[in-house]
């Protein structure tokens, strides 16, 4: 019986600390979907977002043409590929359609990417929380069971791992808990470079790829890292004190 006890509560501790990593609806979308890198599948799921993906593709299309671009139909996605350039174009209307668009699309993929992360996050926090109850009445069931001290013992540890594995997870793979402020922040970085651009700074395509890749980079890990790496320089710099180092 004791060594079945064993095999049963091994488990639990593998299952414990492997939680997170077994299922689906625990994890956390590492990364989030880069129209100006790739662009082409997509996670999300919608009409409004499928619909400005197409939109994103046509545009581009549209923008190399005007660019002095040959573009051919192709039975690949995005279905179309560019074959050469006949001559440089100034063409900043076009590029600045381009460059509407992939903030509609970019924006629409990052909203969906912290919808996500939201949920992943409430799943996790709920199945900690129940997984304490239960360890909770475990723990007592088999003290009242008369199970040996060792027993009692390995069942509240593989239970206390599982919270700790929650946590673990949460440390390594979410930027912030406060991910509210965070999409917020994100947000404002991207308006703020949204109103910086206009059709005079898009006289190519290239310029355009350039400027939308800056918009993008908000809103991936290195992005988000960087506003919170900055946030917190500029609290710690503007923190006042009664004692100023002067060296």
């Amino acid at each position: 019986m004791e060594s079945y006890m064993k095999v049963i509560i091994s488990i639990l501790i593998l299952l414990s600390l492997q939680s997170c990593s077994l299922f689906t609806k625990y994890q956390t979308p590492f990364s989030v979907e880069d129209p100006s890198i790739k662009g082409e599948k997509l996670f999300a799921k919608g009409s409004m977002i499928s619909s400005s993906k197409q939109r994103y593709w046509l545009s581009y299309r549209f923008a190399l043409e005007g660019g002095g671009y040959t573009v051919v139909d192709d039975e690949k996605f995005p279905f179309f590929k560019t074959t050469s350039l006949n001559a440089v174009v100034e063409n900043p209307e076009a590029n600045f359609k381009f460059w509407k668009e992939g903030q509609a699309y970019s924006k629409s993929l990052c909203s969906d990417f912290f919808r996500r992360i939201s949920l992943a996050k409430a799943h996790r926090e709920h199945a900690k929380k129940q997984t304490n109850i239960i360890g909770g009445l475990v723990t007592a069931g088999m003290g009242f069971a008369s199970s040996s001290a060792e027993a009692v013992g390995a069942t509240g540890m593989a239970f206390s791992g599982a919270g700790s594995g929650f946590d673990a997870y949460d440390s390594t793979y979410l930027v912030t808990p406060d991910l509210g402020l965070l999409e917020a922040l994100v947000k404002a970085v991207q308006s703020k470079k949204s109103s910086e651009v206009t059709p005079a700074h898009l006289m190519h395509l290239s310029d355009a790829i350039n400027h939308l890749n800056d918009f993008v980079y908000p809103c991936t890990f290195t992005g988000m890292q960087a506003l919170l790496d900055n946030s917190l320089n500029k609290k710690i710099s503007d923190f006042p004190t009664h004692a100023p180092f002067n060296p």
